[in-house]
């Protein structure tokens, strides 16, 4: 009796470690059907069916790009925030610096002068119009997929 040694095509999957989705996880879509989730930092590898499929990843009611793949491939999955740097330190400091700045002007009245109160009104509704942004038509750009590598045959 001969033994067949054919293995299905492999997709690895590697989600980033990222502070704006730390307790969610992440549902994976091979040809509009989920088959698995992801959560942070996690790595995970999926069989998938010969040929060229695609495969998305969805979180509430956001997604990611549509990838084409087909055979042994390797992507990595992450949101708008980690995928710039400086935009994930300025988002979060502009962030702490607006919150802690409303307490403080809650808290103590006329310490904050009224122009640099303004400013941070300012940045704050730009941060709020950024995520209103990817909660409605950025929807489908909230997550990104990038695909690293073809995974080597063996």
């Amino acid at each position: 009796m001969r033994r067949n040694n054919y293995s299905m095509p492999k997709l690895r999957i590697h989600r980033k470690r990222e502070w704006i989705n730390k307790l969610r996880t992440i549902d994976l879509y091979v040809n509009d059907e989920k088959v698995a989730s992801i959560n942070d930092g996690e790595s995970i590898e999926l069989e998938i069916p010969e040929g060229e499929v695609a495969f998305y990843s969805k979180i509430d009611w956001a997604r990611s790009n549509t990838l084409k793949i087909s055979g042994n491939t390797e992507v990595e999955l992450s949101s708008f925030m980690s995928r710039n740097k400086i935009l994930n330190y300025v988002f979060l400091s502009f962030l702490a610096i607006s919150f802690i700045a409303t307490i403080i002007s809650l808290l103590l009245k006329d310490v904050i002068p009224q122009p640099v109160m303004y400013a941070l009104l300012g940045i704050s509704i730009i941060i709020l119009g950024v995520m209103c942004y990817f909660l409605t038509v950025g929807r489908k750009r909230y997550l990104y997929l990038k695909g690293i590598y073809k995974i080597n045959e063996t």
